[in-house]
């Protein structure tokens, strides 16, 4: 089952972790060197820490973790320990460049590939859409990946949107509605 939780809350996030027990998040939104940006009920952003992430992820065993934000790979040291594959990024990522990694990332996941080859199909073809030079370019990593196939219904989703106003996400490719 595949769930898109939009305009992510601290606690919408803490409520989801515990609610759904899920194998997979796949975080979209702001990230910095120290953690992810959610916002406060006020629409007020605020920063989560890493080891704060660690603490909420700690109450659940995630399979799998995937930071599509900037300058995520700086956090991964401090989540691995509570997550089997963490899928993260160093330096800024473009809009386009995670809306194309996200959308291939789970139509391989629908499709039953392993970890691994989503990983690979998803990073070659959000790096098509990203026009800077190598060095400034995002560049997406897999962390401790152990290649077992992602199947469809092992996976939950947190996500958020990145907005100057109301964080949302929307990304309804044809196959996930077909399949639910």
């Amino acid at each position: 089952q595949l769930t898109t939780i939009g305009h992510v809350t601290l606690a919408k996030f803490e409520e989801t972790l515990r609610a759904l027990e899920p194998d997979w998040v796949h975080y979209i939104g702001h990230g910095t060197e120290r953690g992810i940006r959610l916002v406060q009920a006020n629409d007020e952003p605020i920063d989560v820490a890493a080891y704060e992430l660690a603490g909420m992820l700690s109450s659940v065993r995630l399979r799998g973790l995937v930071l599509n934000c900037c300058h995520s790979s700086a956090l991964v040291q401090e989540l691995e320990p509570h997550v089997d594959t963490v899928v993260a990024g160093s330096g800024e990522v473009l809009d386009a460049c995670g809306r194309v990694f996200a959308r291939q990332f789970w139509d391989g996941a629908f499709q039953g590939r392993s970890v691994g080859g989503i990983f690979d199909a998803a990073k070659a073809e959000a790096e098509k859409l990203d026009w800077r030079g190598l060095d400034d370019r995002y560049q997406y990593e897999l962390h401790r990946g152990n290649g077992q196939p992602a199947k469809p219904h092992d996976m939950q989703v947190c996500q958020q949107w990145p907005s100057t106003h109301s964080p949302s996400l929307d990304i309804p490719p044809s196959r996930w509605e077909e399949s639910q």
